[in-house]
């Protein structure tokens, strides 16, 4: 028996250790696949994807052109957590009214497991899909597959049919576990001229050949070339972003493509988007957008009766004003759009878009004498504007590029004010490096969201004493602006109370805070002041007094992993001072002290600096620490040096201050 198990056992080893063979076919899985356990190049990973197969396909009915995706899907799970994978969702446009729409068809599913020696296939059954309505244009469609566990192989595939034949969706071969292959395909007629285009950190192998494509028409048969772009990958990583990525899109390997124009035979050419000048006009043309652009101011009479208060201010001052006037008649409902209602839709008793509310403030400011332009943007969460082809499907969301009496400018963004962003700040999310600046009908300009002096810093000003008998106390002073200033206020309102989010710090801190008060915690200004009083035991050890001065900062190092493929991304630049100044008592003496130092990342644009200095006679330690960054983005290849950085930060501010007690 002891012979048989081991034998057995050498058996499932050998199979498990074995390399993987690509599979392709649905309802084959291999006895590799379902015995294996880990997979080695990611150990960890909670399943793999054995193969993902996208073949896109054109089709041609009395309707006309239908784009057709093929998606088939092979994944192997390999930890209890990687169940959630057998959960889909699939959303696509499906409008109330309308004739065009896209259609979800062909569902199959099945898990397979090894029981007793023997596959066990467990199918997806109609009772397991469900169709779901999500809005008024979109529906999902969701199905479950059945008996899925740790070692289970899950198959899936379906068909999906779209009315919109001129818009193909981006490819994206990695995915948030690994990938073992992958391919991709896309058939077009030669009629139909596509730009396609790879993108991201991993460049895949791709080739191009021809086939044929045949449609019946009144006419009769019609043949043509097709074009047939492939391309594949194979051991593919997992993706996974963290808070120092917006978009993990970005640097996906993936293929996105746009078209360009469609020549059918005995038809004039027709020519798509190709320019961004094309995509202005086409703006332009939508009411949504050059209507807006001329909208009617919606506060006319309320910014008219505050003409002579006004006429003093500058134009920070104005914009401010104005966006507060209108933010506090209308809400965000949290959307973004490059699309806005008409004014006379803007009753205050519905939400509105972000798009919306910046044409209403473009039209106030108009009103006002100042000059400002529309800004729109992809989000940096939503991913970077194509550089080398235009996209009006890119644009996602609108600023505005507000011009002052010296040439200068700033941007702001209305919907903002409600978060608690000071006007000359716009949003993280809303600080791409690429953006449209419209200065009329005909003219745009590329913008840097990102350029310009940042308002965003924390000062922080503690006055502390220690005790004889070792207790810490004092008075601390947070002055906080631009974005941090927004930050403390979203952190506080959604604390049911100021007393819960003092106890949170108080925690935080290991510390008795008391008096805790703030200064312009509402609305939307340049800062916030946070004060109160804190109390600590120290706990004396023998003759000394140990003490950490940097209690009041937070700068643990984010960067533990030794390395790192995606590039580090900061939300807005920065600058964070800590001035301390302790008085400590008398019969004691500073036996350690944190040195004064510099510490700069080799493009300087990160730099912290500690200056420190005591005064025996006064007894009066001063402690200044300033911490400044300019930089928005690190490539991959810097992070050695930001790890190294960080991690000679974090052991400065673990430096204690000892105090000695000097003999009688």
């Amino acid at each position: 028996m002891r012979r048989t198990i081991l034998f057995m056992a050498l058996m499932l080893l050998a199979i498990s250790g074995r390399a993987l063979e690509k599979n392709t076919k649905l309802g084959k899985p291999t006895m590799e696949e379902l015995s294996m356990t880990t997979y080695a190049p990611e150990p960890d990973a909670k399943a793999v994807i054995l193969y993902r197969g996208t073949k896109v396909f054109f089709t041609y009915n009395a309707k006309g052109f239908n784009l057709n995706t093929r998606h088939t899907v092979r994944i192997k799970v390999l930890k209890p957590e990687g169940t959630d994978m057998a959960d889909v969702s699939i959303s696509y446009y499906n409008p109330e009214t309308g004739t065009l729409r896209d259609i979800i068809g062909e569902v199959k599913g099945a898990a397979y497991n090894l029981e007793g020696g023997k596959v066990v296939a467990s199918k997806l059954s109609s009772d397991l899909k469900n169709r779901e309505r999500v809005d008024k244009t979109h529906s999902v469609m969701k199905f479950s597959i059945p008996n899925v566990k740790e070692g289970t192989v899950i198959e899936y595939s379906y068909l999906h049919t779209s009315d919109f034949f001129w818009s193909i969706d981006t490819w994206y071969a990695q995915q948030p576990v690994p990938v073992f292959y992958t391919e991709y395909e896309v058939e077009s007629p030669e009629w139909f001229g596509f730009h396609s285009e790879q993108g991201g950190l991993k460049h895949l192998p791709w080739e191009g050949s021809e086939g044929q494509f045949d449609i019946v028409r009144p006419g009769g048969f019609i043949y043509c070339t097709s074009k047939i772009l492939k391309i594949h990958g194979d051991t593919l990583p997992s993706l996974k972003g963290d808070n120092y990525v917006w978009s993990l899109s970005d640097y996906c390997s993936k293929v996105t493509s746009e078209l360009s124009y469609i020549h059918l035979p005995n038809e004039f050419r027709r020519n798509f988007t190709q320019t961004w000048n094309d995509v202005l006009r086409e703006m332009m043309e939508d009411d949504d957008f050059g209507g807006r652009l001329q909208m009617a101011n919606p506060l006319k009479a309320e910014q008219d009766a505050a003409a002579a208060e006004l006429q003093g201010m500058s134009v920070e001052e104005k914009t401010d004003y104005l966006r507060t006037m209108l933010m506090k008649r209308f809400k965000w409902n949290g959307n973004y759009s490059i699309y806005g209602l008409p004014a006379r839709k803007l009753t205050g008793e519905e939400p509105v878009n972000s798009a919306t509310l910046n044409f209403a403030l473009l039209s106030m400011l108009r009103d006002a004498g100042v000059t400002a332009y529309p800004v729109v943007l992809s989000r940096r969460s939503r991913g970077r504007i194509p550089v080398t082809y235009p996209s009006i499907q890119a644009l996602n969301a609108t600023a505005l590029m507000v011009m002052k009496t010296d040439s200068t400018h700033f941007f702001t963004d209305a919907a903002s004010a409600q978060d608690g962003y000071p006007v000359t700040q716009l949003p993280e999310n809303l600080m791409p490096d690429r953006a449209l600046a419209i200065y009329g009908n005909s003219a745009l300009d590329w913008v840097n969201l990102q350029e310009g002096p940042s308002n965003t810093r924390v000062i922080a000003n503690i006055h502390a004493e220690i005790t004889e008998e070792g207790e810490l106390r004092g008075h601390v002073a947070n002055m906080r602006s631009g974005a941090e200033a927004a930050h403390f206020r979203m952190a506080n309102r959604q604390q049911t109370d100021s007393a819960t989010y003092a106890q949170r710090q108080a925690t935080k801190l290991n510390l008795e805070i008391d008096n805790w008060t703030t200064h312009d915690l509402e609305g939307a200004g340049q800062q916030v002041v946070e004060e109160y009083d804190f109390s600590r035991e120290l706990m004396p050890a023998d003759t000394r007094i140990y003490f950490n001065p940097f209690l009041f900062v937070e700068y643990n190092s984010p960067f533990k992993a030794e390395k790192r493929e995606l590039p580090v991304e900061y939300g807005t630049p920065t600058q964070e001072r800590m001035i301390l100044t302790l008085h400590y008592p008398e019969g004691y003496t500073v036996e350690e002290c944190p040195k004064s130092c510099t510490l700069k990342m080799p493009d300087g644009k990160i730099q912290m600096t500690v200056m420190a200095q005591t005064n025996p006679a006064t007894r009066i330690v001063n402690i200044n620490l300033n911490y400044k960054r300019t930089a928005m983005f690190y490539p991959a290849d810097s992070y050695e040096s930001l790890r190294s950085f960080w991690a000679q930060v974090e052991q400065i501010v673990g430096n204690m201050l000892v105090l000695n007690k000097t003999a009688e």
